[in-house]
């Protein structure tokens, strides 16, 4: 995704870029009656406007500022509720929510439409034509209201609720897996090491939101070099990190000079010939330098501008900080202050069921065309498991119920593909560590043992299937 793309659809994730849109509207409306004011049938005059629409625009006016008071301490209070229960970093993807934000924008763009209405009619800008148009914008807009309204008194008695944030946690995760170019493994050439080449640094300090892999192909294309990119969407880069490496292609690289001496045998060339002829080889050198350090310059401050940093990261293109929040999300609900095993239960049932959409994008994007010059390694199952998984088994050693579900989503995962055997086995070595210091009920350590052992066989059965 291009950075003015990302930035656009930071922007307009804004609440009072959608409120300014809605009031934009509302302003336009009553211009459009001013304007149309002559052109409109008196028929229609008759039949509508009056002092009806006078009243209908003060009944909106002085309901919809309560409204959207109202609306906007329930909206914070249950952002607050939903941050101290799961995690701060779940807030902004809250506040981003589409359905608050357009039940909000569209009650004080209501608001500011009748509050300008009022003022068109009491000031005689309009006549009975104007006033008849407005009536009836009037009358689309409030059932445009109801509607909205019942929706957000639905959306309103979810909000905050732990259940209802995993899963907008869980469906923004999938729209991340979907916008993330490297969830997909035939996009780009993978690679194991690196060749020599000229790294591009950071410039900054901040986490890389998005990267611009057409501009990035395009600039490869044009200059003739391969891209190994060294980051990607989530990375926390700092000044002269390498962002990526440029590499020349060795079927481009730079011929030396194969001409024939000008000067031939010849020895009757003057001294003073030869010490000009030198001075102006000099000139000329130094500004081909200068020439090559002006274009480097240039095509290192290109492909820097196709890596956008922020200083925290975004979901719109980097799945794994959606298993990170849910690994937060378990963790809290299994600290003794929460003490709720369940939730981090439904934070493991989201995680596996995030993967298993992720597998089956992954079936769906096997013939995908990628870019030969670019070259990075897809997002695997262990970016995944370290995200989360580990995070679980370290906060939720010590319940047996939280470590017989998780060995439970390593047996779902491990079928969806037996390539990943080698990670599964690693997470469940890992939680064993775990829980086998910190329970220590005999029946409990039974319950989680055979829940391991279980694992183990399954994978032994698929091992001697091989």
């Amino acid at each position: 995704m291009s950075r003015w793309l990302y930035l656009l659809n930071q922007l307009i994730r804004r609440l009072w870029v959608r409120t300014a849109l809605f009031t934009g509207v509302a302003v336009g409306i009553c211009l459009l009656a001013w304007l149309f004011d002559p052109l409109m049938p008196r028929w229609i005059s008759s039949l509508v406007g009056g002092d009806a629409v006078e009243r209908l625009l003060s009944i909106l006016a002085t309901s919809m500022l309560a409204v959207a008071t109202f609306s906007l301490g329930t909206m914070v209070s249950a952002y607050q509720a939903a941050a101290s229960m799961a995690t701060p970093r779940v807030a902004p993807l809250m506040v981003e929510d589409s359905a608050a934000l357009h039940a909000i924008s569209t009650f004080i763009g209501t608001f500011v439409f009748s509050v300008t209405a009022l003022i068109v009619i009491d000031s005689n800008l309009v006549e009975e034509g104007g006033r008849a148009l407005i009536f009836i914008a009037s009358f689309a807009i409030l059932n445009l209201v109801v509607i909205t309204l019942i929706r957000w008194v639905d959306d309103v008695s979810r909000l905050g609720q732990i259940h209802d944030t995993l899963r907008a946690l869980e469906l923004s995760t999938r729209e991340a897996i979907d916008g993330d170019r490297l969830s997909r493994p035939g996009f780009c050439q993978p690679y194991t090491e690196p060749p020599d080449g000229r790294d591009i640094l950071a410039d900054a300090v901040g986490f890389v939101q998005t990267i611009d892999f057409e501009a990035l192909a395009q600039a490869a294309r044009n200059q003739r070099f391969d891209v190994y990119l060294m980051v990607r969407s989530g990375t926390f880069c700092y000044r002269n990190r390498p962002l990526c490496r440029l590499v020349r292609r060795a079927d481009d690289d730079d011929r030396g000079d194969t001409r024939d001496d000008p000067r031939g045998d010849s020895d009757s060339d003057s001294d003073s010939d030869s010490d000009s002829d030198s001075d102006a080889d000099a000139d000329a050198n130094a500004n081909a330098n200068a020439n090559a350090k002006d274009s480097s310059a240039a095509i290192d401050g290109q492909i820097r501008n196709a890596f956008l940093l922020g200083p925290r990261r975004t979901l719109l293109q980097d799945p794994r900080y959606g298993f990170t929040m849910m690994g937060e999300v378990a963790a809290r609900a299994l600290s003794p202050g929460v003490n709720d095993p369940g939730t981090a239960v439904d934070a493991i049932v989201s995680a596996t069921r995030t993967i298993d959409y992720w597998h089956r994008q992954l079936d769906k994007a096997g013939d995908e065309s990628g870019h030969r010059s670019l070259h990075a390694n897809a997002l695997c199952l262990s970016d995944l498991v370290t995200e989360f998984f580990e995070t679980l088994a370290r906060h939720g050693g010590g319940e047996p119920q939280v470590m017989a579900r998780y060995y439970q989503s390593l047996h779902a995962i491990a079928e969806l593909r037996p390539d990943d055997r080698a990670v599964v086995l690693d997470a469940a070595g890992h939680a064993r560590q775990v829980w086998s210091r910190a329970v220590e009920v005999p029946h409990d350590r039974q319950l989680v043992e055979a829940a391991h052992e279980r694992l183990l066989g399954h994978l032994g059965m698929h091992e001697r299937r091989d």
